[in-house]
């Protein structure tokens, strides 16, 4: 069974991590890269194609909000959720 790729995107070093290490630990899921802002998060979006990309809302740059609406008015990913 393939699993299914996540982006995390969070400002925080620390949080980028405690999210990877929790969707590390799923047989159905695979932390493919990582992302500090929603800039970086697009364009990893892109190059990537991953199934799930988690979203900081506050971060520099360009915020999570901003950045999902970018997402979606693009190309609909299967999975997408923003943690809280």
């Amino acid at each position: 069974m393939n699993k299914h790729k996540v982006l995390v995107v969070d400002d925080s070093a620390f949080m980028r991590k405690m999210i990877s290490d929790m969707i590390n630990r799923s047989n159905m899921l695979e932390v493919v890269d990582t992302a500090k802002n929603g800039r970086d998060a697009l364009e990893k979006t892109h190059s990537l194609q991953p199934d799930v990309v988690t979203l900081d809302v506050e971060m520099p740059i360009m915020d999570g909000i901003t950045c999902l609406k970018r997402i979606m008015g693009e190309k609909q990913p299967p999975l997408l959720c923003c943690p809280v």
